[in-house]
């Protein structure tokens, strides 16, 4: 069904926006060659509905320009002091017409007889013919391409729909992803090997451009390091972490030189570690 592979890859988004995944990029080209298939597919039904409203078009105005002639043809030809058959009582038709004539006709009344149902279609599409008749030509243009109009509709909505949420649900994944790759790129000097298999090579293309931007921009501020991501002034100099994952020894400002270890605590200079706060080593405690 159309939209399940979607589902799929918003269901994945979920669950992975904590922490940064593979690409997966045989859902995402199984999505985009259903776009493609939708698109084409619309265009189609598109192409159809044009053709089908022009025959329409064409084949209700040949047939008013028919009524319109057969009128006044009619009309020309009548004569305004001639009784037609039908003003005259329905005894007199035998009798004034010929025996063969009169024959046909009671034939014709007999048949009416035997077959009511048929008789009261016809009666009926006469009707509606004559209430058509009698519209102006816009008017039965309408009436007449409605249905087609509702078909196409209903089919259009069934192809459409599903094309605009997998275009959604793609933007949506695409731009998650970005947006991790931008965190990374501040929050790490260099891409690491791992990190760099789960990327794609446009991904990996966008990293190296915004690295090399963001690379250009923090070069104005000297020794400013932009990545800390320090909205205020801190309010403590030194404050107490735990340790998150494994850092090994680093050495401090001071020269100090600090083993950092899971599950450990360390009360240190704040500037001294503030980069590993960032980047999910450590934790600050208090």
């Amino acid at each position: 069904m159309y939209g399940d592979e979607a589902t799929k890859l918003a269901r994945e988004a979920k669950r992975t926006i904590d922490h940064f995944p593979a690409y997966n990029d045989p859902l995402v080209r199984s999505i985009t060659r259903e776009i493609r298939h939708l698109h084409e597919t619309c265009q189609d039904l598109i192409k159809t509905y044009q053709q089908d409203m022009q025959l329409t078009e064409r084949e209700v105005q040949r047939r008013w320009h028919q009524q319109q002639n057969s009128s006044t043809s009619s009309s020309s030809t009548s004569d305004p002091n001639h009784t037609s058959l039908s003003m005259l009582d329905s005894s007199h038709h035998d009798t004034s017409l010929p025996p063969s004539t009169a024959a046909v006709a009671g034939s014709s009344r007999g048949a009416a007889q035997s077959n009511p149902l048929a008789s009261s279609t016809r009666s009926h599409d006469s009707i509606s013919s004559s209430t058509m008749s009698h519209l102006p030509l816009d008017a039965q243009i309408r009436q007449a391409v409605e249905p087609i109009s509702n078909i196409f509709l209903t089919k259009y909505k069934v192809h459409f729909i599903p094309l605009q949420r997998n275009k959604r649900v793609l933007m949506a994944y695409h731009r998650q992803r970005l947006d991790k790759i931008k965190e990374i790129a501040w929050a790490y000097a260099t891409l690491s090997e791992e990190t760099r298999r789960k990327l794609s090579p446009d991904e990996i293309t966008f990293y190296n451009e915004y690295e090399r931007h963001k690379n250009k921009y923090t070069a104005e501020f000297g020794d400013v390091d932009l990545g800390l991501d320090m909205l205020f002034p801190p309010k403590e100099i030194f404050i107490t972490v735990r340790v998150v994952k494994d850092c090994g020894d680093i050495v401090t400002d001071s020269g100090a030189t600090l083993s950092l270890k899971k599950n450990s605590e360390h009360f240190v200079k704040r500037s001294d570690v503030e980069r590993l706060i960032t980047q999910g080593y450590l934790i600050h405690v208090a």
